[in-house]
């Protein structure tokens, strides 16, 4: 069964890791391979205490989501962001116009007038067969 997608709240999307791989090589390994990723992602033992993980989606707003994202469980996060350079191309986030949301992080404040929704959601490294049917995440462009 699939978890809502009020679950994903408080996570930041912040880059794609290992570009030469095919999302379908992700959703088809085994979970050792996962961990041999993630632990390649995380090469120091500070990178160890900071609370991140792979995610996996099938698309993001209606586009074929090509690589897994390096994400951090940000609890000082009051909503799902996502950074633009995470985008697979093509896909246009839908913008607000008349408002601009703001968001507090542990980083500060930011702000976003554009979503984009993400499909078929998996955390491999918890389980490969739980998913979340899908999300909205608001774009934003500061490193």
């Amino acid at each position: 069964m699939p978890l809502d997608h009020n679950d994903t709240n408080n996570l930041i999307m912040n880059e794609n890791v290992h570009q030469n791989k095919n999302i379908n090589e992700y959703h088809n390994t085994n979970q050792n391979t996962f961990d041999n990723y993630h632990n390649e992602s995380q090469n120091s033992e500070e990178d160890n205490k900071i609370p991140s993980t792979l995610l996996v989606c099938r698309t993001i707003q209606n586009q074929e989501a090509l690589m897994p994202m390096k994400i951090l469980f940000d609890s000082g996060a009051s909503n799902t962001m996502i950074h633009s350079r995470c985008l697979p191309p093509g896909a246009t986030p839908s913008i607000n116009p008349d408002e601009r949301t703001k968001f507090q992080t542990v980083a500060g404040l930011l702000e976003s007038n554009r979503n984009v929704f993400l499909d078929n959601i998996t955390f491999p490294e918890f389980d490969k067969t739980k998913r979340i049917s899908g999300a909205t995440a608001y774009v934003f462009d500061t490193d």
